[in-house]
């Protein structure tokens, strides 16, 4: 038997009929037409955060990649959280005062010819946690959405086509050659 990857090709036209492009630092990626800038940052984490309407927000935070992460792609320990998820707090994904976890997937994305890792996270307060990570040389972006798994003012598919649109000014090195990923 044999792996396949079937990739998912949509018009950016669609896209751009409802999301914006912004740019932070390297990271290019897009938020809904409707995003305001946070004007009140959490100063400890270096990152934007974005309210979309009162009940979705988004947030991007950049972190320096660990050592035991450099060379490889995954981000191994959301990973380990998922497989093992038995209704855990959305806070071990980087979520303060998320409820807990009661569905979880994931799937890799290659954007561009940079992977990524998409968390899709349903929490016992009807709410959707989109978490999409990936790494340049030295950092770790974590582009994450938080709306309502009802009815919210944007499909979960918009959601996830637009967090995944994401561009790196230079990944540098890391993925010449072998990526793995676990």
């Amino acid at each position: 038997m044999a792996n396949y990857v079937v990739p998912s090709i949509y018009s950016i036209q669609d896209l751009d009929d409802y999301s914006k492009v912004e740019t932070y630092k390297t990271y290019t990626f897009r938020v809904p037409k409707t995003a305001v800038k946070a004007t009140r940052l959490n100063e400890k984490l270096d990152g934007v955060a974005f309210t979309i309407d009162k009940d979705i927000n988004q947030q991007i935070r950049i972190e320096p990649n660990k050592i035991s992460e450099k060379g490889i792609f995954s981000t191994v320990d959301e990973i380990r959280i998922l497989t093992k998820i038995d209704n855990k707090s959305a806070e071990l994904f980087g979520v303060p005062g998320a409820k807990m976890v009661t569905k979880g997937l994931y799937t890799y994305v290659w954007n561009d010819g940079v992977p990524g890792l998409l968390l899709d996270l349903e929490l016992d307060n009807q709410q959707g946690i989109l978490m999409f990570v990936t790494y340049d040389e030295n950092h770790k972006y974590v582009n994450t959405i938080q709306y309502p798994l009802d009815n919210g003012s944007y499909s979960k598919t918009q959601l996830r086509k637009l967090i995944t649109d994401v561009k790196l000014s230079s990944t540098g090195n890391l993925y010449e050659g072998d990526v793995w990923v676990i």
